[in-house]
């Protein structure tokens, strides 16, 4: 309710890239996902031919749910693996397998999609080479267009957080390593942490790094819009109580200066 709400403050404006994602969308019972979109779309349109992406967690996405998210409009899933070794996904926390994570796929298949990417992770606690390459050479194998290689950043206060990880060497090693079987399987490197078969980069994620105009509803959600860049209140509950009594869960905003245009330009597109 509060997501759609804040939709209401850009009424008016048409989106040519949407991605609902930055957490576990399909955590949400059928039904609530189109609730969400059909509300925010009130204010705000969706383009004809618009990427699409919703983000989902293998354990979490049915059958029922692909369907859902077809019969939206969406045209891009994201799957969160992270690992194929069961030993590592359960010291990350994890609660899917690998196998959940098959059965996710065929059903995102079965539901239309051909456009389905999936997250990998490196530098895990206790990962080798040899597990961070083997996890790369399996996902390469899939029927998969888009490959998102991220290295594991410990925040302080997380659960995990004073687990002992990779050193940079190894990190970099596994880097190189998953670079080259990805590159080697036909997904070229067009970002930082991500590749995709030619044709299939994600355009929403290519508008942070071209420092196109995006909004983002919802809790911690950061936008870049006419001017400013802005924030969203990190605590759930903080945000909803903004959202009801001010309209707002903004809690940040700076315009840009011609100082910051140059220095993101030099940043994020060379």
């Amino acid at each position: 309710d509060a997501v759609i709400r804040e939709a209401e403050n850009y009424a008016g404006e048409t989106a040519d890239s949407v991605f609902i994602g930055g957490g576990t969308p399909s955590f949400l019972p059928e039904g609530e996902m189109r609730r969400l979109v059909e509300g925010v779309a009130c204010s705000i349109g969706i383009a004809p031919g618009a990427e699409f992406t919703i983000e989902a967690n293998p354990n979490s996405l049915t059958p029922q749910k692909a369907r859902e998210y077809a019969a939206l409009g969406a045209n891009r899933l994201s799957l969160g693996l992270q690992a194929v070794q069961p030993e590592l996904l359960e010291r990350i926390g994890r609660i899917h397998t690998y196998a959940d994570f098959l059965r996710a796929l065929e059903a995102a298949q079965a539901a239309g999609f051909s456009n389905i990417s999936a997250d990998i992770m490196y530098a895990l606690p206790g990962q080798t080479l040899a597990q961070a390459e083997e996890t790369a050479r399996t996902v390469a194998a899939l029927p998969l267009s888009h490959i998102s290689a991220y290295a594991l950043k410990l925040e302080k206060g997380t659960p995990m957080y004073g687990m002992k990880q990779p050193d940079e060497e190894l990190d970099r090693a596994m880097f190189h390593g998953i670079r080259a079987i990805l590159e080697k399987a036909g997904f070229a490197r067009y970002e930082i942490s991500n590749f995709a078969k030619p044709g299939r980069e994600c355009a929403h994620n290519i508008k942070y790094w071209t420092l196109k105009d995006y909004v983002g509803l919802g809790a911690a959600a950061h936008s870049c819009y006419q001017g400013a860049r802005f924030s969203n209140e990190d605590r759930l509950d903080s945000y909803i109580e903004g959202m009801a009594k001010k309209g707002t869960g903004r809690i940040t905003y700076v315009k840009r200066s011609e100082y910051d245009r140059i220095f993101e330009k030099i940043m994020l597109e060379t």
